[in-house]
Order: C-alpha cells, then sequence, then structure tokens
C-alpha cells in the first residue's frame, strides 16, 4: 500500500541528503520555511538541513495572516498560539537536541503587504533564527 505524497517525500528527502553530505564548502545557508500550507513530514524532512556541516544556518519561518490595525504584538502572537509548537514537534520527532545556547541572532519582522479586502491588512510575519559555524545549534 502506498502512502500519499510517499513519492515527493522520498525526493525532497534525496534533495536534502545531496545538501547536507555533498556540498562541505559553503559557508552559509538559509532555509525559508513558509508554515501556512507546509505538511509536518515535509517539514521533519526539510530540517534535515540543519544538521549541514560547516556552516552559519540562518532559518526563517513565515506565516501570513489578516488584521487591521497591524500590531506586532498580534502577529508575534499568532506565531507562539498556531506554529511555535508545530515547528517544535517536528523538530522533536526528528531527534534535535535542545543544547544550553541558542542562536547567535533571533528577531520577528513583520511586514505589511499591499494586499488588503474587507478581511484587514495581509501581514507577512517572521521569524528569524541563525546560528553562526561555531554557536552549538539550538532551537
Amino acid at each position: 500500500m502506498s502512502v500519499p505524497f510517499q513519492g515527493r517525500h522520498a525526493d525532497l528527502q534525496g534533495l536534502i541528503d545531496i545538501l547536507t553530505h555533498r556540498f562541505r564548502s559553503r559557508k552559509s545557508l538559509k532555509i525559508i520555511l513558509y508554515l501556512d500550507d507546509l505538511f509536518l513530514p515535509d517539514l521533519k524532512i526539510i530540517l534535515g538541513l540543519l544538521k549541514a556541516p560547516s556552516c552559519s544556518i540562518t532559518l526563517e519561518e513565515r506565516w501570513i495572516q489578516w488584521q487591521y490595525p497591524v500590531i506586532r504584538e498580534r502577529v508575534i502572537g499568532t506565531y507562539e498560539r498556531d506554529y511555535k509548537s508545530f515547528v517544535e514537534a517536528a523538530l522533536k520527532d526528528t531527534g534535535y537536541p535542545f543544547r544550553s545556547t541558542g542562536p547567535s541572532l533571533e528577531q520577528f519582522e513583520v511586514d505589511e503587504t499591499d494586499d488588503a479586502s474587507t478581511l484587514g491588512s495581509k501581514i507577512i510575519g517572521k521569524r528569524q533564527r541563525t546560528w553562526l559555524e561555531a554557536t552549538p545549534l539550538k532551537l
């Protein structure tokens, strides 16, 4: 019996394996996750990029919401309520350890787009964390 999307997951896993094991000379890696339509199996595979050797890594999580007025704390609250546990569950399932030191840089950004409707303003929230090469990985 085949699992839906099994072929897609295998292709994605193959790409991640190539990126983490064959390109050791890179100096930095930026991973952008659009959380709104991301499936947990895909997220677990993509987080395999965090194992990439010899590089600094930036993980940026993005999500979209509609609201008016634009209040930064509400955008961050949406991440905390709707997406943080999703990402943390994926990390726990993939076996990444939580270490004592955090990312070298962590920030939230809130971008208002030109799109607007009766729902309000379209907001793109971004949580960005960067680990420098010498920094142990902690999420």
